[in-house]
């Protein structure tokens, strides 16, 4: 199974001031979370639309691979090294080595919520973990549910998705609650073989796939229905308007419940609440945001270096690897800063 500015010319100054004015931007733009309140699941908000947006050439962040980047600019991913790991956090320029539990030999974290939560997973030679990593600790809990288990994104309550692959028995999609108190919710479809977990919004609905056999993208509702949604393939991500992204073997697909699949033509990785999506062409390292029918180039650091995106906040701010010198290797973290924030 698959392992998945306003008021800012930013092109006028080096990397240093770009990243010392990020917060500013963020702020400014009102992409900075607030906590009014416990979050909880279950309520759906609209969408804000706005006009179509350009990006400037990368930021460079440094030394490790990102996956993903909340609303406050927080970035999490791996370091790039011999063996891929240790779990890493980027804010404002400091990159942090946020820990690997005992018993384990490396780490990744794979999404970040509002609060700055962390979820992830840990692996030896021969299993993995999924965990939750706290800010206000700064430690790393590895949630119930035993061996084979991987955290892959977690929502504004906590909740976390994932899956379990033990040798021998087929992969089952999970959910963990905001409490790390019970067992994991196993959520394999009835009449499937198997399952995986990869997307979930704030109201608790879930996406990914399930198998039986042939892998087709699947959406869990938070009220407890289930949906096949007839594609070939694996959903990747999903927003509070219920705008569904993912890959199959017509390329990357956006679907919604009223207008169906639409084909992208590129491997589609993240969607934002405003339906911007973000990935590209792996192979060639070119990267795009879509929204509404119009795709909009990310640039490469230098003339036709290498460039992918993997993920974007609901401002539009978008990370990913690129080459920032010809041939560079391992390839640095990348941040590509919209002309003005969607949300």
């Amino acid at each position: 199974m698959p392992r998945e500015q306003r008021g800012f010319a930013f092109a006028r100054y080096g990397a240093g001031a770009r990243l010392a004015g990020l917060a500013a931007f963020l702020v400014a733009a009102g992409c900075e979370p607030t906590v009014s309140g416990p979050a909880t699941e279950g309520d759906h908000q609209p969408a804000t639309l706005a006009a179509n947006i350009v990006y400037s050439p990368p930021i460079d962040l440094g030394n490790f691979s990102p996956l993903a980047i909340n609303n406050a600019g927080i970035v999490v991913g791996e370091k790039q090294s011999i063996l891929t790991g240790p779990a890493v956090r980027w804010q404002a320029g400091v990159l942090t080595d946020i820990g690997t539990p005992a018993g384990c030999l490396t780490s990744v974290a794979r999404d970040i919520n509002a609060a700055g939560v962390i979820t992830g997973f840990c692996t030896t030679n021969f299993l993995s973990r999924a965990f939750r990593w706290y800010p206000s600790t700064g430690t790393m809990v590895l949630l119930t549910g035993g061996d084979f288990t991987e955290g892959w994104a977690i929502n504004t309550a906590g909740r976390v998705v994932g899956y379990q692959s033990r040798p021998g028995d087929p992969t089952h999609a999970l959910w963990w609650g905001r409490l790390n108190l019970f067992p994991p919710h196993d959520i394999n479809p009835s009449g499937y073989i198997s399952s995986t977990a990869f997307g979930v919004n704030s109201a608790g609905d879930m996406v990914g796939c399930a198998e039986k056999p042939g892998s087709f993208a699947f959406i869990w509702y938070h009220g407890g229905a289930t949906q096949d949604l007839g594609i070939d393939g694996c959903a990747r991500d999903v927003n509070d308007d219920l705008q569904v992204v993912g890959n199959g073997g017509a390329g990357g697909f956006f679907w919604t419940a009223s207008g169906g699949i639409q084909n992208l033509g590129f491997t589609a990785l993240h969607i934002n609440a405003v339906g911007r999506v973000v990935g590209g062409y792996i192979s060639s390292g070119s990267s795009f945001t879509w929204r509404d029918g119009v795709l909009t180039p990310l640039p490469p650091a230098i003339p036709n270096g290498y460039a992918l995106a993997f993920a974007l906040n609901d401002c539009g701010v978008v990370v990913g690897e690129a080459e920032f010198t010809p041939s560079q290797f391992p390839r640095h973290a990348a941040m590509w800063i919209p002309s003005t924030c969607e949300n």
